[in-house]
């Protein structure tokens, strides 16, 4: 398949994978700021969303006091921003179920962008971002391209990872040459289908090279290097690498965030208790990565 292909199928919104329903009606909602009751209403229309939000909101994450029985409950003590992206990142995750029998390695790929998300949102906490729960959503959509690889060219795909484990060539380079378009410009596209916001759909085109953005302001270029640093820092944990590799990534971290390698180090050793309290609440399945001491052993 080349990249025309790709692209056509973008324009044939059949077949595609799409968010849910609930899930545009509230993003539209929210943008046009809507009361929190009228929210509430559209969530509470989609039982099964609505099940899960309440099993979130009461989960020992939000440590909430006594037991919230309803999203109209919920939305007022919570927020709309944070329900938003609680609803959001329910139907990306669905998406990513959807392809989980397409013959490649999904475990892999589910608990590197489920550890990407994480760490997007410890990043963000660490640098004082305004809503740490849209960096958890932009670091689970940030691979959100490779779903489409993997549900519509599968067999070039695995060529891909084979030329790029050859070559020793980077994947965006492979993919481009192999696939016509990269993961990251693929899945920008898709979020653009799903009308999502500028400040998601950034973060999924650069977050490989987040120095080739030149639209953006602040908010949103401190979004896109969170979640290229997080996926940097995740990386790390696939294979071995030595304290100059740490090193070295924790000086381009001080230059894009202002994190310090003494706050790295405390940031990596809560990694592994973040995703667990985080699994839990998102009722998920995922293996905890390598202890700062396993990586650097």
């Amino acid at each position: 398949m080349v990249a025309t292909d790709f692209r056509q199928l973008l324009r044939d919104t059949r077949g595609l994978p799409a968010l849910a329903g609930v899930v545009t009606r509230v993003m539209s909602a929210v943008i046009e700021e809507t009361s929190a009751k009228e929210i509430a209403e559209l969530i509470e229309k989609d039982t099964s969303i609505t099940a899960r939000v309440l099993k979130v909101v009461n989960s020992p994450y939000y440590g909430l006091r006594g037991h919230v029985s309803t999203v109209s409950q919920a939305v007022p003590i919570l927020g709309i921003q944070v329900v938003k992206n609680i609803v959001l990142t329910f139907s990306v995750m669905d998406i990513f179920n959807s392809v989980r029998n397409k013959g490649v390695d999904f475990k892999r790929l589910w608990e590197h962008s489920f550890t990407t998300a994480v760490t997007s949102r410890l990043l963000a906490r660490q640098t004082g971002y305004h809503d740490p729960e849209e960096a958890l959503v932009a670091g689970l959509l940030h691979d959100v391209g490779v779903l489409l690889f993997v549900k519509y060219g599968i067999d070039e795909y695995t060529q891909v990872q084979r030329l790029m484990k050859d070559s020793g060539r980077s994947l965006i380079t492979v993919e481009q040459e192999v696939m016509g378009i990269s993961h990251a410009e693929l899945g920008a596209l898709l979020a653009e289908k799903w009308q999502l916001p500028e400040i998601l759909t950034l973060p999924i085109r650069y977050h490989h090279d987040p120095d080739r953005m030149e639209q953006g302001g602040k908010q949103v270029r401190t979004l896109v290097q969170t979640v290229h640093q997080a996926d940097q820092l995740c990386n790390l944990f696939k294979v071995p690498v030595d304290n100059e590799s740490i090193v070295r990534f924790a000086a381009g971290l001080s230059d894009s965030l202002g994190i310090s390698q003494a706050e790295l180090v405390e940031l990596m050793r809560g990694i592994a208790d973040e995703m667990e309290q985080t699994a839990e609440m998102l009722m998920v399945s995922v293996d905890s990565p390598k202890s700062y001491v396993e990586i650097l052993e």
